[in-house]
């Protein structure tokens, strides 16, 4: 481990599979989150559906791969989190379908991240960038919304 760490989320796809090898050429110790796996020599991937909170909190608090088991204690929290993860058009699943997982996956990445005490001004701007999507200005009404919505 020579840099710091950071949880890239959505490494598989077509931005992240060109960003993951230049961050790991530059010493980053990246784990990439992903629903498929990315095969790049000193990148483990861990397959996780991140509209679901646990697999977000989970990914954010894992060890990046065997290796990190053997000194016997809990991983550390990431330096910082990437997230790419998305479905990024339209016309590959209902428009509905993209909106909530795109939603869905950024808010638990952010949430997990914040409860981690990741880089404050990294959460602050990705919160924003969805209370702005939704056109509400905080959590709650962000989460009435969505279950008004039915999104979640």
């Amino acid at each position: 481990m020579t840099g710091k760490r950071v949880v890239f989320t959505g490494g598989t796809g077509k931005a992240g599979r060109h960003v993951l090898p230049h961050l790991k050429s530059k010493g980053y110790d990246l784990l990439n989150v992903d629903l498929k796996p990315f095969d790049y020599p000193g990148i483990s991937t861990l397959i996780a559906d991140l509209t679901h909170s646990g697999h977000a909190f989970n990914a954010l608090t894992t060890h990046f791969g065997f290796d990190r088991f053997e000194g016997g204690r809990p991983p550390a929290v990431p330096d910082a989190v990437v997230h790419f993860a998305a479905i990024p058009r339209v016309l590959i699943e209902p428009d509905n379908e993209t909106f909530r997982v795109n939603t869905m996956s950024t808010y638990n990445v952010v949430e997990a991240a914040a409860k981690l005490g990741v880089a404050p001004t990294t959460i602050n701007f990705h919160l924003q960038n969805i209370y702005q999507k939704l056109q509400v200005h905080s959590k709650t009404e962000a989460v009435a919304k969505a279950l008004r919505n039915r999104l979640i």
